[in-house]
C-alpha cells in the first residue's frame, strides 16, 4: 500500500497557524493600544496608513520570496525550499490582497485628505499629493492584474503568465515610490525604505546576473 506523505500538509497547517496566530496577536495589540484614537475624527487616515505601512511590508516580503524561489542559485539546491518558499509565497499574496483593500477603503473614507474613489482608483486625479497617490494606484492596478492572472495561470501560457508575474518588481517600485512621497513618517522609516529597495534591488539584480552567466555557459542545442 502506497504511503501518503503529510509534510506537505504539516507545513501548510503549520504556516496557517503561524499567520493566523499573527493577526490575532496584532489584533490584540491594536485593540489594547489605538483603540481609543479610533473614535477620533482621524480615525481613517490613521487606519489608511497602518494599512498602507502593512501592506509595504507584506508585498515586499512577497517580491522577495518570489525572486528567492526562481533565484537560479537558490533552484540548484533542490525542490523542497522552493516548495516552502511558493506556499510562503502565496500566503502573502494573499495578505497583500487584503491590506491593500484595507488601505484603500480607509484611504477613500478619509475626509481630510479627500482623495475620494476616483482619487484612489484613477491615477493623477487625488486633489492631495497627485504624483504620490498616482504611484499608489498604479501599484494597486498592477497587483491587482497580477493576482487576476495568477489566478488564470492554468489555462494561460504559462510564458504570457510569467511575463505579466514579472510585472511585480515594478510593483514594488511604484509601491516604494508612493510610501516615501506620501507618508508622513517618511522620515522615522528612512531607513526602513532604504533597507527594502537595497534588498530587492540586489536580488533582482544578482537574478539578472545569474540567468545571464547560465545562458553564457550552457550551449544552445
Amino acid at each position: 500500500m502506497r504511503r501518503v506523505s503529510l509534510a506537505p500538509v504539516a507545513s501548510v497547517g503549520s504556516l496557517a497557524v503561524t499567520v493566523l496566530s499573527a493577526g490575532i496577536a496584532t489584533g490584540l495589540l491594536l485593540g489594547r493600544y489605538a483603540l481609543p484614537t479610533l473614535h477620533s475624527s482621524m480615525a481613517p487616515w490613521i487606519l489608511a496608513r497602518g494599512f498602507g505601512l502593512a501592506a509595504a511590508a507584506t508585498l515586499t516580503a512577497l517580491v522577495v520570496t518570489g525572486l528567492l524561489r526562481t533565484h537560479p542559485l537558490l533552484r540548484r539546491r533542490g525542490q523542497p525550499a522552493s516548495r516552502g518558499l511558493l506556499q510562503l509565497h502565496a500566503t502573502l499574496g494573499a495578505a497583500t490582497i487584503c491590506l491593500l483593500a484595507a488601505h484603500v477603503v480607509a484611504t477613500c473614507a478619509d475626509r481630510w485628505a479627500k482623495v475620494g474613489v476616483v482619487g484612489a482608483l484613477v491615477p493623477f486625479t487625488s486633489p492631495w499629493r497627485t504624483t504620490a497617490i498616482a504611484w499608489g494606484t498604479i501599484a494597486l492596478w498592477l497587483v491587482v492584474l497580477i493576482s487576476i492572472t495568477t489566478a488564470l495561470s492554468a489555462s494561460w501560457c504559462r510564458r504570457r503568465w510569467l511575463s505579466v508575474h514579472r510585472l511585480a518588481t515594478i510593483a514594488f517600485v511604484a509601491t516604494w515610490c508612493h510610501g516615501v512621497a506620501a507618508g508622513s513618517e517618511t522620515s522615522q522609516l528612512r531607513l526602513v525604505y532604504a533597507l527594502a529597495g537595497a534588498v530587492v534591488l540586489g536580488l533582482w539584480g544578482s537574478k539578472v546576473v545569474a540567468e545571464r552567466r547560465s545562458l553564457v555557459v550552457s550551449p544552445r542545442s
